[in-house]
Parts: structure tokens; sequence; C-alpha cells
């Protein structure tokens, strides 16, 4: 089995305006599949298995436009998204049933919500995996490495240089 890690790069501050759209883009779609996910999540009360992946994979693939090993990452991220909305949910009532009096005003104001309650607001780290992108030594003059990730067209890969301070080897 794979390690899957979230990562956030920060990009180079040389990075073309392209490839900044192209990330951009990239990553508003892939939140918008999160959030797809997310929604089949609360409607059908799913709790993060295969069977839950492959029930509304399809589904899920032709409403956002992603390719399948995408929309896959889009999946775990909601389903790590859940789940930890579940146990905080599970902590946050057995808290509340141990309050007594006026200490259950604390509680109360800090009641978890589920993910995007408010809509998509801001853009969603989606876990990357090696089907997804990778980080790789570079032998560019920008900084010793580059991060890989794949674009939305089949077999091209993104050359996303970070910030140099970031990342030392």
């Amino acid at each position: 089995m794979q390690v899957v890690k979230t990562i956030k790069i920060p990009v180079h501050h040389a990075l073309t305006k392209r490839k900044l759209s192209i990330l951009n883009k990239l990553t508003a779609k892939m939140t918008y599949g999160v959030w797809l996910w997310s929604k089949l999540f609360y409607v059908h009360d799913l709790k993060g298995s295969y069977a839950d992946r492959a029930r509304f994979h399809e589904q899920v693939k032709i409403e956002s436009g992603l390719p399948g090993a995408m929309v896959q990452c889009c999946f775990d991220t909601a389903s790590w998204m859940w789940k930890s909305y579940r146990k905080q949910l599970a902590e946050w009532k057995r808290r509340m049933r141990r309050a007594k009096g006026s200490w259950r005003k604390k509680p109360l104001k800090r009641q978890p919500k589920k993910p995007f309650s408010n809509g998509i607001s801001h853009k969603a780290p989606v876990w990357l995996d090696y089907q997804i992108g990778s980080i790789e030594k570079s032998r560019i003059k920008l900084g010793p490495y580059v991060a890989r990730v794949s674009t939305l067209r089949r077999g091209v890969k993104l050359t996303i240089p970070p910030e140099p301070c970031q990342i030392s080897s």
C-alpha cells in the first residue's frame, strides 16, 4: 500500500502565469470533486469504504470532469474529512453529556460543523499519491527539488518549482 501524504507546496515566485493558471484550475476542479463526494457522504450516509467509492465513482467522474485517479484522491480527502468530523462530533457529544449547568455554554459554542457546511469558500487540500504527483530532485537552478503534478490532460505533468527556503536536502 502506498503512503498518502497531504503536502502544501508553496510555489516559487518565478512560476509562470500559464503554469499558475493551470495549477489554479486543477486545484479548483479537485476541490469541486471533494465537494461532490462530501455531498454524497452527507446524502447517502457513506462510511468511506471501497464499496461506497465503487458505487458513485463514475457519477462523480462524469460530473466533475476529473480523471479516475483524481476522483479517487478526492474520495480519500472527503472520506478523511467526514471521519474527522464524526470523531470530533463524538468527542463533543461526550463533553456535552459531562458538562453541567453553566459549563454547557462553552462546549455549545464549539459544536463541530460538517465539511463544506458553508459551501465551497476555500480550496480544499487534496491528498497526493503516486498517481497524481511526486517530488523529485531537479537539475534546474530554481531549487534542488520540483513537484511534478498530473494535469487534466492524459500523460501531461506540470513541473512546479517550490519556494527554495521551504524544502532543504
